[in-house]
């Protein structure tokens, strides 16, 4: 009997180790997933979205308000958002804010399921300017959240005449040029945003006078055209730009009207922001709801909160998005604002342009 124990303790000590692994295995398991469950049972969404679009204290008052626990995942662009829903149809997640071109992408994909408007109470009080555009003609599937438009900041000191008007010439133009026509003091450094796309736009709308219908002469002229900006292209960012003028690095750039309030309080009155009056760009954020989101009921109310005129007021005033609730005009600071003769010459980015092409191009002008 002691032998036949003596031989069996062996496995019996072996079974003891598998036994003890899978207990921990289970343990883990159960701590990992434990969130996943609980959240399933709460009351709550998950919003997928950028950074700067919705104030942290504005999610707190909508929970305390309504009870609902919001999860916020946040992504880097667009097209990150847009692999994301090629894999997995956006699956886990209840709210999104894509920009305006990639409403549509994700529409054609049938990745959104329609909006209720009936359920949105505010949804009345939206600027007629923020609806019906292109990519979602009857906000089927979209919901505006905030709006923003490119203009380019620079630094009063480099004008001859203080009041000049500024236009994309003083970003596509040799500055030898303009030092010549006695526009400037002296030849200058600009900085130019990292979108190829948006860049290929900008610069197809100042040098052609059109975004669409564009043939081979078009994109060369344009090629062309960015290869000898380059020159005087100190960086491709939109981001810190407030240090490369504080710091006389650059004298202008481009930019989004979004990220210019810190740049002029800074400035203490050096710097301007200024839209072209030839037109410009601007890009209009949107809410969308995924098409296999559950919580269509929960998420309504978090949209329907966060379009109301004091959260478009504290958005803006927190982040500088402009407001997409025409009653908060009356509770901001509508400098950056384009009136209504300069809204008409502005355009949103469109998915006609054939994004393999300009990201080829993109890449010879960066390497020129």
């Amino acid at each position: 009997m002691n032998k036949l124990l003596e031989q069996s303790s062996p496995w019996r000590r072996l079974f003891d180790k598998v036994l003890i692994v899978l207990f921990v295995l289970f343990v883990l398991l159960f701590f990992l997933y434990l969130p996943s469950v609980v959240r399933f049972e709460e009351k709550s969404i998950n919003v997928y979205m950028f950074t700067e679009y919705i104030s942290p204290d504005s999610i707190r008052d909508f929970e305390k308000e309504t009870g609902i626990k919001v999860y916020v995942q946040y992504c880097e662009s667009n097209e990150e958002l847009y692999a994301k829903f090629k894999v997995n149809e956006g699956i886990g997640y209840d709210l999104i804010a894509p920009s305006d071109y990639m409403v549509q992408l994700l529409m054609r994909d049938d990745l959104l399921q329609k909006i209720d408007q009936k359920k949105l109470t505010n949804f009345a009080q939206l600027d007629p300017a923020m609806l019906h555009h292109y990519f979602d003609p009857d906000n089927s599937y979209s919901v505006p959240l905030t709006w923003s438009v490119y203009g380019i900041v620079y630094d009063k000191l480099l004008l001859t005449n203080p009041t000049a008007n500024i236009g994309f010439d003083y970003i596509f133009k040799n500055p030898e040029d303009l030092v010549h026509s006695m526009l400037v003091k002296k030849p200058y450094e600009i900085c130019m945003f990292d979108d190829p796309r948006e860049v290929f736009l900008l610069a197809a709308h100042y040098l052609l006078k059109k975004i669409t219908n564009l043939n081979e002469q078009d994109f060369a002229a344009v090629e062309h055209l960015l290869i000898n900006q380059k020159r005087w292209v100190e960086c491709y960012t939109n981001f810190g730009l407030r240090y490369f003028l504080e710091g006389n690095i650059i004298s202008c750039a481009v930019t989004s009207s979004r990220y210019v309030s810190s740049i002029l309080e800074a400035g203490s009155g050096r710097f301007g922001f200024k839209i072209p009056e030839s037109g410009s760009m601007f890009v209009i954020e949107n809410f969308a709801i995924p098409v296999h989101s559950k919580k269509t009921a929960m998420v309504h109310k978090f949209i329907d909160f966060m379009i109301s005129r004091k959260y478009c007021t504290v958005h803006f005033n927190e982040y500088g998005g402009n407001p997409v609730n025409k009653e908060s005009y009356q509770d901001i600071d509508r400098q950056f604002f384009p009136n209504d003769e300069l809204f008409n010459k502005l355009f949103l980015i469109h998915n006609e342009l054939p994004l393999r092409k300009i990201e080829e191009m993109w890449l010879r002008v960066k390497t020129a």
